[in-house]
């Protein structure tokens, strides 16, 4: 719980940096210059290595991961990834995950980064690359899998509770030690907890502002203008 707290601190720092930065009026420079500002973050984190707190929580490597994702947007925002790209990326992103998984995780320089932001950067491209061939193809659990992809966000904010809350029933049942039963409770009771949350809070509270934004719309609409 304390970890996804921290991820979470750090996102909003990132959030303080990129809306500093939404005022710059060229299309990229925005995005650009919050990549520079975090990378010079990071550098200067790694170069001085300071111990204080604060500035350790501002170096931190996790906020290169953001960079990443500013890439992956603008990689897919207008560029259709041909499949000839996107399952090499895919495979690769995966291969890298496994050999980490049977050789341990890469401790070296921007570990973090190199271990799990690049490999995981790599699934998504690839997937997200993969997106219009897979709305057009029919398999099984697919309502199901876009259903839970609807939900992500909703997943994504409530699984630091229900992971916590799972590993405590899990413990008082006794059965923390069956790591793939561990694994299994608490991947499902997020997804589940998120789902249930998208479906009960996060679309009826986004159906309601839609709602009140087209209702402005109309009155202003019917307003005769007074030229």
């Amino acid at each position: 719980f304390e970890i996804t707290c921290c991820k979470c601190s750090i996102e909003f720092f990132f959030y303080l940096i990129f809306a500093s930065c939404l005022g710059f009026a060229m299309k990229w420079s925005g995005a650009i210059i919050c990549s520079v500002i975090i990378t010079a973050l990071f550098l200067a984190g790694q170069y001085y290595t300071p111990e204080n707190p604060t500035l350790r929580f501002i170096t931190n490597v996790l906020l290169l991961e953001f960079v990443l994702g500013i890439a992956a947007f603008y990689i897919l925002k207008n560029n259709n990834l041909p499949l000839i790209l996107s399952i090499p990326i895919l495979i690769a992103g995966i291969a890298l995950l496994v050999m980490q998984n049977q050789y341990g995780v890469w401790q070296g320089f921007a570990g973090r980064l190199v271990g799990g932001g690049i490999p995981m950067f790599m699934i998504f491209v690839g997937f997200v690359g993969m997106e219009r061939y897979i709305a057009s193809t029919n398999f099984i659990f697919k309502r199901e899998l876009l259903l839970s992809g609807d939900a992500s966000y909703s997943i994504y904010l409530i699984h630091a509770f229900t992971l916590s809350a799972s590993a405590m029933v899990l413990r008082k049942l006794h059965l923390e030690q069956i790591s793939a039963l561990f694994s299994i409770f608490l991947l499902a009771g997020s997804i589940i907890a998120g789902i249930m949350t998208f479906l009960f809070v996060e679309r009826p509270v986004n159906n309601y502002f839609k709602r009140r934004k087209m209702q402005r719309f109309t009155v202003d609409n019917s307003v005769p203008s007074k030229s």
